[in-house]
């Protein structure tokens, strides 16, 4: 047998397998990638019409896996066997059965089988295995092609439909998400900031009450969760009124009525101290007291200083025994209700019985229970002030009528006056934090925000409404409501006054005060009586206090 002509013969028989196997894999991964592809752009289809979202990485996964086994199967199941290759060479290169034949005798002794192989083998060299067996692409590739191309245009340029309404519910769902946590982080933002200053008055059972808002029920929409923080904070304010906080800081604010009334003395070290008191600067008052005392002890005072001050601190004792026994404020409330002033004279009991037969409701009744509580406090404060002033005054030997002790005590009743000030401050903060709360968690219900244009038919953030107007409306002088410009003639000579402005500027010599002094005064009741009623917020309670003191001080005369 001739060895070499059998290698080549091999050889050629391989190298035409090789081929055909190639081209039937890539005839198979062409059928793959075109059923993929249909698959692919149904699913995209599918997914923009209906708002479908499968996983998008393990389909994508499982689709390749599913291909790359069909295509290894069938091209396990349909790979050439080497008569089947033989054959395809007979066929495409005209060798009329010759290596067939010589496949199939290829074993045998036989003289015709080595006759037929012998001439196989002399044909050999002509035999171009490459030119006849190409390694092309097929026209399923350019299908499949155009399968992917048509995905690729239904991914980048097909809008969704949303055909189910699947979309619009998932957006709605989001956004009523959105809302909720939102709704569910503004309530705990403004109730943190009111629970630690509710805290700080002591009020720990309110406190602890608020702390509930936070665990709102699951299902609660957002509306109703703002609606029951503003709810709770509104019941707030009452409620700290009628506690023990509110009674003191309603108690500190008579005394802050009662100690702008001091008249302020005309000169000396005492006047300072008026002036401090009058502001309800207790803080500051007991700092002029220890100052006062620093200087007593130190002899750095005159005698006559000392005595003249020691005067001056009885003066200011006696004026303070006088506003105690005062009912101005009560009275007025009295009288506000339709009652008469005399019953500011009773006691709690007796208030009590009188004004529940007068017929008044069970709130009213109380809140005048309260004002007259607070009232008694401040007049026992106030007593006990002027008490302290007075022992300032009682004289030691060698100390020319001022008591270092009277000072000292005199010292922490201004400093124990001034905690309350600081809870009635606390008070007023609390309040106006509660109303900031109660703002800032209706405009998240569109109950209060700015008023805008809307840019489309879309509901608006805001207060604003939804889009903007075009249609044609009646102009001034076309419609039902025209303007003219008419002149009217009045009558010529003195009026009405419309208005009146004082400035605070040097008395001119001469002058009459009387009505300065009185109007002066009755401007500081009224911004008094606006303070303590709390129209005025807390944040310019110090600004108002500071323009009514500056009233006070005299102008510097020019040299």
């Amino acid at each position: 047998m001739d060895q070499p002509g059998q290698a080549g013969f091999r050889r050629r028989l391989r190298q035409a397998g090789r081929r055909i196997t190639a081209n039937l894999l890539l005839e198979e991964s062409a059928l793959a990638a075109m059923v993929a592809g249909l698959v692919a752009a149904v699913t995209v289809l599918c997914q923009r019409a209906f708002s479908v979202r499968p996983p998008v990485i393990p389909a994508v996964a499982i689709l390749a896996a599913v291909a790359a086994i069909y295509v290894l199967v069938r091209w396990w199941l349909r790979r050439p066997s080497p008569m089947r290759i033989a054959l395809e060479i007979d066929e495409r290169l005209a060798l009329r059965e010759r290596f067939s034949t010589t496949l199939a005798v290829s074993e045998s002794a036989d003289p015709f089988a080595v006759a037929v192989r012998e001439e196989t083998y002399a044909r050999l060299p002509r035999v171009n295995v490459a030119g006849r067996f190409p390694i092309r692409l097929s026209r399923r590739w350019a299908y499949a092609a155009a399968g992917w191309a048509a995905v690729a245009l239904l991914v980048f340029y097909m809008p969704p439909l949303d055909l189910l309404g699947r979309e619009a519910e998932e957006k709605k769902a989001a956004a009523e998400e959105k809302r909720l946590e939102q709704a569910r982080t503004s309530v705990k933002q403004e109730v943190a900031k009111v629970e630690a200053m509710v805290k700080q008055l002591g009020a720990a059972e309110m406190a602890a009450e608020l702390a509930t808002l936070n665990e709102a029920a699951p299902g609660t929409p957002p509306a109703e969760i703002r609606r029951q923080a503003i709810r709770a904070l509104g019941e707030l304010p009452a409620k700290l009124q009628q506690s023990q906080a509110g009674e003191r800081a309603e108690a500190a604010q008579a005394l802050q009525q009662m100690m702008k009334q001091l008249k302020m003395p005309s000169q000396g070290l005492s006047r300072d101290l008026a002036k401090a008191l009058a502001r309800g600067e207790f803080r500051e008052a007991a700092n002029l007291i220890r100052k006062m005392q620093e200087r007593a002890a130190q002899r750095d005072l005159k005698p006559e200083e000392r005595e003249a001050l020691a005067k001056e601190l009885a003066e200011l004792a006696k004026q303070m025994e006088r506003l105690a026994e005062q009912r101005k404020a009560m009275e007025e409330a009295l009288e506000k209700a339709g009652l008469d002033k005399k019953l500011a004279n009773l006691d709690e009991d007796a208030l009590r019985r009188a004004l529940e037969k007068s017929g008044l409701d069970a709130q009213e009744i109380q809140k005048l229970i309260d004002k007259a509580r607070a009232f008694r406090t401040a007049s026992a404060n106030c007593r006990a002030l002027g008490q302290a002033l007075a022992a300032c005054s009682s004289g030691t030997p060698g100390l020319d009528g001022l008591s270092p002790d009277g000072l000292a005590a005199l010292a922490g009743q201004l400093d124990a006056l001034e905690a309350m000030r600081q809870q009635l401050a606390l008070m007023n903060a609390t309040l106006d934090e509660i109303e900031s709360g109660m703002a800032m968690l209706g405009m998240g219900m569109g109950l209060i925000g700015p008023f805008e244009f809307g840019d489309s038919d879309q509901a608006a953030g805001g207060s604003g409404g939804p889009g903007r107007g075009s249609a044609p409306v009646e102009t001034a002088e076309s419609g039902d409501f025209k303007t003219s410009s008419t002149r009217v003639r009045s009558p010529a000579g003195a009026g009405p006054i419309v208005g009146t402005w004082y400035e605070q500027e040097e008395q001119i010599k001469g002058e009459a005060q009387r009505q300065a002094q009185e109007t002066l005064q009755a401007a500081k009741d009224r911004a008094a009586e606006a303070v303590s009623e709390n129209r005025i917020p807390s944040r310019y309670h110090g600004a108002v206090k500071q323009y009514f003191g500056d009233l006070d001080k005299k102008p510097e005369t020019s040299k």
